[in-house]
């Protein structure tokens, strides 16, 4: 487990000079060190600067919201391979307002020298205060739409819609990561099963509707679309989940293909560096054996 400790980077968070750390703690840490001001952001957006990886469901949906709303903020696209000793890396010839970074995580320590916690993707710069402004997709998310919102028709507001995006959030962005990250077979098992049974709800839901809320392109579609989007490419196989694939949902299918074809979002697709994001990297506990020499048994379909 990676992360920053007092502006240090370290590869792995259990084995540390500084002692034991408290990781629930490190990770509630926020990265922001100023507030997102809505009204500089309309008027000019080049004045903020978008981290991104393609790769990550998280800091896809501000793609999302960045296409579908016309905002010309720049960006700076990370690689997708988050394998190596160093975490997120920035591409040679980045132009980003961080001179000479070459990590994510330098970006990091540049905005705050003694930062503690997670260094992931999105991360919006403030440009004019040289700080991060934010790193949490769902308050980026939030933000875009307050600035730009009347520029397209997808509800953001709306009773219920919270509440609804927060489960999507919990039962499938998350939900799915659980079954990836599964210590052993029980966890497995629960995980892919409750992830399973999340999609069989949504595809009920969809009977019928052609979105999620209220029957019009919300907030909550944008959610679901990373997922839906990565889950036979990469999630399928890389998590092991074999006899599911999205594409046997008729609806969630129906619906990922029609939020596809919304102005701009398939040019935020880009299954290549899925593959790469998922499949070359062993942080996953199944490609290795447990304590007991045992590999979890993964989900297929049967033959009759």
């Amino acid at each position: 487990m990676r992360g920053m400790i007092a502006g240090k980077w370290h590869e792995d968070l259990h084995v540390v000079d500084e002692g034991p750390v408290d990781l629930v703690e490190l990770f509630d840490s926020t990265a922001a060190r100023t507030e997102i001001d809505l009204e500089r952001l309309a008027k000019a957006p080049h004045s903020y600067h978008l981290y991104v990886a393609e790769a990550c469901p998280f800091a896809h949906r501000t793609l999302l919201a960045r296409a579908l709303l016309d905002i010309d903020i720049p960006l700076t696209r990370i690689d997708p391979w988050l394998g190596g000793p160093e975490g997120w890396l920035l591409p040679h010839d980045d132009r980003g307002p961080v001179s000479g970074a070459t990590k994510l995580w330098q970006v990091y320590a540049a905005s705050d020298p003694e930062f503690s916690g997670q260094v992931t993707v999105p991360v919006l710069w403030d440009k004019d205060n040289a700080v991060i402004a934010n790193a949490e997709s769902d308050e980026i998310l939030e933000a875009f739409f307050s600035a730009f919102g009347y520029r397209s028709t997808i509800v953001s507001e709306g009773e219920s819609l919270p509440a609804l995006c927060q489960w999507i959030k919990e039962r499938i962005n998350v939900g799915i990561y659980r079954v990836g990250f599964a210590a052993n077979q029980c966890e497995y098992d629960e995980a892919s099963t409750a992830f399973v049974e999340s999609l069989e709800l949504l595809e009920q839901r969809l009977v019928g509707a052609d979105y999620l809320w209220n029957n019009q392109p919300s907030i909550a579609d944008l959610f679901l679309f990373p997922t839906a989007i990565r889950f036979d490419v990469a999630y399928q196989g890389a998590f092991q989940m074999l006899d599911t694939r999205w594409r046997d949902f008729p609806n969630l299918q129906a619906h990922m293909l029609r939020i596809a074809a919304l102005p701009g979002v398939a040019d935020t697709v880009v299954p290549a560096q899925y593959r790469r994001h998922y499949f070359d990297d062993g942080v996953f506990p199944m490609r290795h054996p447990g304590t007991d020499g045992h590999y979890i048994v993964p989900r297929t379909p049967d033959p009759i």
